[in-house]
């Protein structure tokens, strides 16, 4: 249940433009802002490039956060979940020709946010949505879902 409740909210986050605040309405000192969302994302990009399972421990809520996996094979479509600290220690293989482009960024009263950003690896693309929470002041990535074309 819990896995489900935090896709609702990722979508929710991500389908609630009225819910947004720009860059001006937080206190990007603090990194409640649009900054500090941006940083916790590049935080796991970097990690991916330089095969740094510590460093994607640093962008992720590990304990209960989670990611969703869109699979599609001869079996059909499906989505499977992964802890994110699971995922974490898999950067045991650095990726460093990847390029990584940002869509939007989307932060409601300084507690929640969502990104979007593609990551190109040359012949593939990855999609990836995140859901973050700004808990005691550091933004954690507590969702992840994505999506390879």
């Amino acid at each position: 249940m819990h896995k489900f409740l935090t896709l609702i909210g990722l979508v929710a986050a991500l389908a609630s433009p009225a819910l947004a605040q720009d860059d001006a309405d937080n206190d990007s000192e603090t990194g409640s802002g649009t900054e500090g969302v941006r940083a916790a994302v590049m935080a796991y990009f970097n990690a991916g490039n330089q095969g740094d399972a510590d460093l994607a421990r640093q962008a992720f809520y590990t304990e209960e956060g989670v990611m969703f996996i869109h699979r599609s094979d001869a079996d059909g479509d499906r989505v499977e979940p992964m802890n994110l600290g699971d995922f974490a220690d898999r950067f045991g293989r650095a990726n460093p020709d990847r390029n990584i482009t940002f869509h939007d960024i989307t932060v409601s009263q300084g507690h929640v946010a969502s990104a979007h950003i593609t990551i190109d690896f040359g012949e593939r693309t990855v999609d990836d949505m995140f859901l973050l929470y700004n808990i005691n002041g550091e933004w954690k990535i507590v969702a992840k879902a994505m999506a390879w074309y």
